[in-house]
């Protein structure tokens, strides 16, 4: 059997057909690349802070190298600036 993913889809159906999608995390993840499907050049990877004990971090990569970053209180927080439409998840690297 399989594992699953640490970073999955959640998908909810809202009136009239319309669904919502969002990223969620557990506790086993160290980190997660994501890949733009608008640029490919752009990427981003949402780890824990390296500036904040205890906060998460989505660092934000471009063709030139890193662009910015964003400090979250938690792993999902830092994937809510990570729409599944917008973006496509690349890599997980689970704790071991």
């Amino acid at each position: 059997m399989a594992k699953r993913s640490p970073v999955r889809v959640e998908t909810k159906r809202l009136a009239l057909g319309i669904k919502s999608q969002r990223w969620t995390c557990d506790a086993r993840l160290q980190s997660a690349q994501f890949q733009s499907r608008i640029d490919p050049s752009e990427m981003a990877v949402v780890h824990r802070s390296t500036k904040t004990p205890g906060k998460w971090q989505t660092s934000y990569f471009d063709a030139a190298g890193a662009t910015r970053d964003a400090q979250s209180g938690s792993c999902q927080e830092a994937l809510r600036d990570l729409p599944p439409r917008r973006w496509r998840l690349r890599d997980v690297s689970p704790k071991r």
